[in-house]
């Protein structure tokens, strides 16, 4: 919608130039109004461009530039999310049991092993 407006309003300002200029004024030129429908043409083309067009890159003058879109979310109701998508947090569990020399509570669904390690320091 943004595209479009900024379209509507570059072709307002180039329709404004070029009457000016046909009308005779000494501070407008056809040529400032040719000037102005070609940025008019270019808005006009970017806001009918569909988005896949959008999302490739274009080099210019300045650079090459290019779109892309990117999707995020957030979830405002965690009881409704698939238990398919919920992934057990390792550092939660780990802060919950501990200590291997403390006790800790179990954990539904977590098998807890207090390993021994041979630390050996040169």
């Amino acid at each position: 919608m943004a595209a479009q407006a900024e379209a509507k309003a570059k072709a307002d300002q180039a329709a404004l130039l070029e009457r000016m200029a046909s009308r005779g004024s000494s501070t407008v030129t056809m040529e400032d109004a040719a000037t102005a429908q070609s940025a008019a043409d270019k808005a006009q083309a970017i806001a009918d461009a569909p988005a896949a067009a959008l999302t490739r890159s274009h080099g210019g003058d300045f650079g090459t530039t290019s779109l892309r879109r990117i999707r995020t979310f957030t979830i405002p109701n965690p009881e409704l999310v698939p238990r398919a998508y919920c992934v057990p947090s390792e550092a939660l569990i780990r802060a919950a049991l501990g200590k291997a020399d403390t006790p800790y509570n179990p954990i539904p669904g977590v098998e807890v092993e207090d390993i021994s390690d041979n630390n050996r320091r040169p």
